[in-house]
């Protein structure tokens, strides 16, 4: 039977729930040794309530429950660790509260460690947080990111789950997407992965940054990128005024001006150029 558009569209829908690890409509407590799993729980700034338990917080996590996150924690996923009625550590952070233009949610974290960070919103600013393992933008963001103060031991990853499915039932919406804008200050991270396409604006000097997949990047940064590696042959990126590129690394069989597409202004920022390595 032939699949309608209507359908296509549905199952996406569903297929990007499932990707983000949302369940529509649901506020579910998971409980997993010393390890629990909440959405959108009501708490002060000196208890939470999950489920039908109330914790307290060790001094360590307290940064996060405050009266200023309220706002940018309605909605949100948490798995933290508990004991003797104490949230001891908090593993994971889904931010799922949207803000606009004029009014980005901010989420403070008065430099709380967490072992991964979620931004699966839109006009979202994350402040003073350390990040262990990764921090991931999804396609839910989809105008601006900002990081402030962040540090990511890990990786910072653009994606673009689902749109993969969006494209093929309109090839022009890969064309049309411009993607997320993603504001970098104060912010450290191993790797800046674009699996999407989108914006890199603000002030960093990163080790890499990576361009993966059919996407075009538009690199407005203010620093020096000590190695751009772009892994497909179809990807574009634009490099601003301010950004130097020490070593920039390309799929084989292509040249710098197949790829960076304002090639011949920006030459000059460019300092060695490896081929198919």
């Amino acid at each position: 039977a032939n699949v309608t558009r209507g359908q296509m569209a549905a199952f996406v829908v569903r297929a990007e729930n499932t990707l983000n690890n949302e369940v529509p409509g649901t506020d579910e407590v998971v409980v997993e040794g010393n390890n629990v799993t909440f959405t959108d729980s009501d708490y002060t700034n000196n208890t939470i309530t999950i489920g039908d338990k109330t914790y307290t917080y060790d001094m360590s996590v307290r940064p996060i429950f405050t009266q200023a996150n309220k706002t940018a924690l309605n909605g949100a996923k948490l798995t933290v660790t508990v004991a003797d009625d104490e949230i001891k550590k908090v593993n994971s952070i889904t931010l799922n509260k949207s803000g606009v233009a004029a009014k980005p949610v901010v989420f403070t974290a008065g430099d709380v460690t967490v072992d991964t960070l979620v931004v699966n919103a839109n006009y979202v600013s994350v402040k003073k947080l350390k990040v262990t393992g990764n921090a991931n933008v999804t396609n839910k963001a989809t105008d601006k990111v900002e990081f402030t103060g962040v540090a990511v031991t890990g990786n910072i990853i653009v994606d673009n789950k689902g749109a993969v499915a969006v494209a093929s039932l309109d090839n022009k919406f890969a064309q049309d997407n411009k993607g997320v804008e993603v504001v970098l200050n104060e912010t450290t991270f191993a790797n800046l992965i674009f699996r999407a396409s989108a914006t890199l604006s603000g002030k960093a000097n990163p080790a890499v940054i990576t361009v993966e997949g059919v996407v075009a990047v538009a690199l407005n940064l203010e620093g020096t990128i000590a190695s751009l590696k772009v892994t497909d042959a179809n990807a574009k990126v634009t490099l601003g005024a301010n950004v130097k590129v020490t070593t920039l690394h390309l799929p084989a069989g292509t040249k710098a001006e197949d790829i960076i597409t304002n090639y011949s202004a920006v030459s000059g920022q460019i300092g060695r150029t490896v081929i198919g390595n």
